[in-house]
């Protein structure tokens, strides 16, 4: 097998901070969304943003933290509990992002606003589950 990096190596490092800026850029909105809640949802401009920056953030974060256990040298492995709620939980978020969040920003108005705001609140639970499950990592 070749191994291309190891655990905290320069590689290993590079990719879990490209991993680290993909979180906050995908979640962004989120934290935004939780502190300016009135109109936000209905700028066009933050709509096109959702599309092509925030949601595609999310997905980019999940495949780097695939990386990331590739390039882990044995120490993460995907039949690991804490790796598999992961992708349950990022799932999860890429479905909140494209059902909620995504699709209330489109619609706009009332009923956009509040796919938007329950998008952002749903989301906010998901991130706190996310960050136990990378933080902690029960049952490594």
């Amino acid at each position: 097998m070749i191994v291309l990096a190891a655990l905290r190596d320069n590689t290993y490092n590079v990719v879990l901070l490209l991993h680290i800026l993909a979180v906050a850029v995908g979640f962004a909105p989120v934290l935004v969304g939780l502190t300016v809640r009135r109109g936000w949802p209905e700028d066009p401009a933050l709509a096109r943003a959702v599309r092509t920056i925030y949601a595609p953030a999310v997905i980019v974060a999940g495949l780097l933290g695939i990386v990331l256990i590739l390039l882990s040298d044995d120490a993460w492995e995907f039949s690991q509990a804490w790796i598999s709620a992961s992708f349950l939980v990022w799932i999860a978020m890429v479905g909140v992002y494209q059902a909620l969040i995504q699709r209330g920003t489109r619609a706009g108005g009332q009923t956009g606003a509040r796919q938007a705001d329950l998008g952002v609140m749903i989301l906010s639970v998901l991130l706190v589950v996310m960050l136990y499950l990378m933080l902690f990592k029960p049952g490594a």
